[in-house]
């Protein structure tokens, strides 16, 4: 019995750890800055939790302190690329790992922005449907399975693609957000 009890204590013990280790990070200030440096996003954050909180893209200035802004955005993201020029920055932005195990329509997988506008955004619902696969922890899930390259299509229009977790390619028309379908996308 007792021997009994000692197993039943570790294995709740273990079980306990690797939940809490599982947690997301509570929401910090961040700041992401593109390839060469010319513009940053700093992101903060209203609250412990979420994506509520301000987002704003600047370029570098020539002296410290002279940075100027160029777009606002009123949501928290701790993950998210900047790409373009420090004229007409584009940012993809990144849903923090929704609770749970499963998608949601509320629940951001992907958001495309330019000029302090959303583009198009998918929810991760959005992305399952369309093949992505999901992956769970214990105590969230994701849909991709790592973060995606900018690159030119033969027609000069600039795309960002993505894999999902189940090896899906993933790639986007970053002028409008649109998927684009493989027979359309003739990289340079």
């Amino acid at each position: 019995m007792r021997f009994l009890l000692i197993s039943v204590t570790c294995v709740l013990t273990v079980a306990a750890a690797v939940a809490w280790a599982d947690r997301a990070a509570l929401n910090t200030p961040v700041i992401h800055s593109a390839e060469h440096g010319k513009i940053y996003a700093r992101s903060v954050p209203a609250d412990h939790v979420g994506d509520a909180g301000v987002t704003r893209v600047y370029r570098v200035g020539k002296d410290s302190g002279e940075d100027i802004l160029l777009h606002e955005y009123d949501w928290y993201s701790a993950d998210m690329q900047i790409f373009g020029t420090v004229i007409d920055p584009i940012v993809v932005r990144f849903g923090h790992r929704p609770n749970g195990r499963g998608q949601s329509p509320d629940a951001l997988a992907i958001g495309f922005y330019r000029e302090g506008n959303a583009i198009r955004e998918y929810s991760t619902l959005e992305m399952h449907e369309l093949g992505s696969g999901v992956s769970h922890s214990v105590s969230s899930h994701a849909v991709f399975r790592n973060r995606g390259a900018m690159h030119l299509l033969s027609n000069r229009r600039a795309a960002y693609t993505i894999t999902g977790v189940s090896e899906k390619e993933f790639t986007f028309d970053l002028a409008t957000g649109a998927i684009i379908k493989p027979e359309d996308d003739q990289s340079d």
